[in-house]
């Protein structure tokens, strides 16, 4: 007799131990569902923040070797992102970034504050008060088309130094006031013998060397005049680059200075030359060759004595008139005037 066939598992109905189970198994396959589908969405939702990538937060000239460190002035997940080396002026930029879960930064989130370096100020180079050589303008010839004489007030047709005050002012080296005048018995300063002295330089070779003394200013008038007669080798300066614009000159520099710029030669005996004049032991010892030799171009005019040089007394306008015209004789650029008060040895 044939075994029975063991029922069928399909028509046999479940129990209730097993309808737990199966109850259990969804519940935990629903839980590990929805589980997985958070953390995704989390991701999703940092994943599609406008948010810039790491790569594109750190700007290229910032030294990746440096250490980072976040702000603590701002607020989480804001970061101030500043070049360290750009020609540009400092700017700074707050990128927004995506808020991370609780006590976990980025580290694109965290860009060290880099702060430019201060640029230096450019240092102007000093300024320096140089004295410019003006243009030389020649001095008329004896035989040139000359103007007319200018008629001071204050010079008689009989003062002892009009002819050659007529002679200079036809040639427009010398001018007189305002009101008409030419105050011939005033001194003259340092730099009013320079202006005078200006006009008679021609062929003297000028030094290329700037002009520059301390207590000449760039804006004084006499600026172009100094340097030329410095230039020329007329008038010197004193030790300690000084020039004294503004000081009287004595009648013995007035000597010496046309002596050096005509380059004259003093006789082999100078001391002995000087005793044309009864007062030669006033001449100071620096001077006393320039004089000899201006003695004896018959440069020096003496008033009212011809033998007496007074050396160290303040020479006057006339006496540098009548003296610089004796130069431009010397020079053979003006014919000799007669007068009794030029020294001729």
């Amino acid at each position: 007799m044939a075994s029975p066939q063991p029922p069928s598992p399909e028509n046999k109905p479940l129990g209730f131990d097993e309808w737990i189970a199966i109850a259990v198994a969804f519940s935990a396959i629903a839980a590990i569902f929805f589980w997985s589908t958070g953390q995704n969405g989390n991701q999703l939702e940092i994943s599609n923040s406008p948010s810039p990538s790491p790569s594109s937060t750190i700007p290229e000239n910032l030294n990746p070797s440096q250490p980072v460190e976040q702000n603590p002035s701002q607020p989480l997940g804001t970061v101030t992102v500043t070049p360290s080396s750009s020609p540009a002026k400092p700017q700074s930029q707050s990128i927004p970034f995506a808020s991370p879960a609780p006590n976990i930064i980025p580290q694109a989130a965290i860009i060290r504050s880099v702060p430019f370096p201060a640029s230096p100020k450019p240092q102007s180079a000093p300024v320096k008060t140089a004295i410019i050589p003006a243009k030389i303008i020649p001095v008329p010839q004896a035989n040139s088309t000359q103007t007319t004489p200018i008629k001071f007030s204050d010079v008689s047709d009989k003062y002892w130094a009009r002819p050659f005050i007529d002679k200079l002012s036809e040639r427009k080296i010398i001018t007189g006031f305002n009101d008409g005048t030419f105050r011939p018995e005033q001194p003259v300063t340092r730099a009013e013998l320079a202006a005078i002295i200006e006009g008679i330089v021609t062929d003297q070779k000028l030094d290329p060397k700037p002009v520059n003394f301390k207590d000449v200013k760039a804006n004084n008038w006499a600026v172009p005049a100094i340097a030329k007669s410095v230039q020329a080798g007329f008038m010197k300066g004193y030790p300690g680059n000084s020039f004294r614009p503004d000081e009287n000159v004595p009648k013995v520099q007035v000597v010496a200075a046309l002596a050096s710029g005509l380059n004259l030669k003093p006789p082999t005996k100078s001391a002995q030359a000087l005793e044309i004049y009864k007062d030669s032991k006033q001449v100071p010892s620096w001077a006393i060759e320039r004089v000899a030799a201006a003695t004896q171009g018959n440069i020096v005019v003496n008033y009212p004595k011809r033998d007496f040089l007074n050396p160290n007394q303040p020479a006057t306008r006339a006496d540098v008139a009548a003296m610089v015209y004796q130069t431009l004789v010397k020079l053979g650029k003006a014919e000799p005037q007669s007068s009794e008060y030029i020294v001729r040895p």
